[in-house]
C-alpha cells in the first residue's frame, strides 16, 4: 500500500510540473497577419511578356510586405474571387490558377516582392484582352 501511495504521489509531482513559459509572440498571439482585397479593370492591367508570349501584370503596392516578413511568413497565399451571381456565396480559389472557357484557358499567376505583389494575367491563344471587366483577388499573408 504504501509503494502504491508512493507511485501515485511520484506521478502526481511530475504531472503537474511545468517547464518555462516562452517569450509571447507578436500582439502575445504568436502571428500577426493582414488581408487586401483587390479589383482589378480591364483598363489597369499593364503589358509585359515572358518566355511564352504575351502577358498582362498588375502591381499592388504592399508596404506591409517588409523583408521580416518576407522572410519569416507562414503563409502568403492569394485568391481568384470566383463570383457567383453576385451572391454571398463566392469562392476564393488560390492563385496560380487556370479557368477553361470555350474557346480559350486564362492563367493568373502571383509574385510577392519588397513591397509588392504582382498578379499575372495569361490567355492560351495569346490574347491580350480580359474575358471579364473586372477581377478580384484576396492577399491573405501571415507571419
Amino acid at each position: 500500500m504504501k509503494k502504491l501511495f508512493g507511485l501515485i504521489l511520484l506521478v502526481g509531482l511530475f504531472a503537474s510540473c511545468e517547464g518555462p513559459t516562452g517569450p509571447p509572440g507578436r500582439d502575445g498571439i504568436g502571428a500577426d497577419s493582414f488581408i487586401r482585397d483587390v479589383k482589378i479593370s480591364w483598363n489597369m492591367w499593364e503589358e509585359g511578356s515572358d518566355a511564352t508570349g504575351p502577358i498582362l501584370f498588375y502591381e499592388i503596392r504592399e508596404p506591409r510586405l517588409t523583408n521580416y516578413v518576407l522572410n519569416n511568413a507562414v503563409s502568403m497565399q492569394t485568391f481568384y474571387r470566383y463570383r457567383l451571381d453576385n451572391s454571398d456565396n463566392d469562392r476564393y480559389v488560390p492563385l496560380s490558377y487556370s479557368d477553361f472557357w470555350a474557346e480559350r484557358e486564362e492563367y493568373f499567376t502571383v509574385e510577392y516582392t519588397l513591397g509588392y505583389i504582382t498578379i499575372s494575367y495569361k490567355t492560351s491563344d495569346a490574347s491580350e484582352v480580359p474575358e471579364f471587366e473586372d477581377y478580384d483577388f484576396q492577399v491573405r499573408v501571415t507571419w
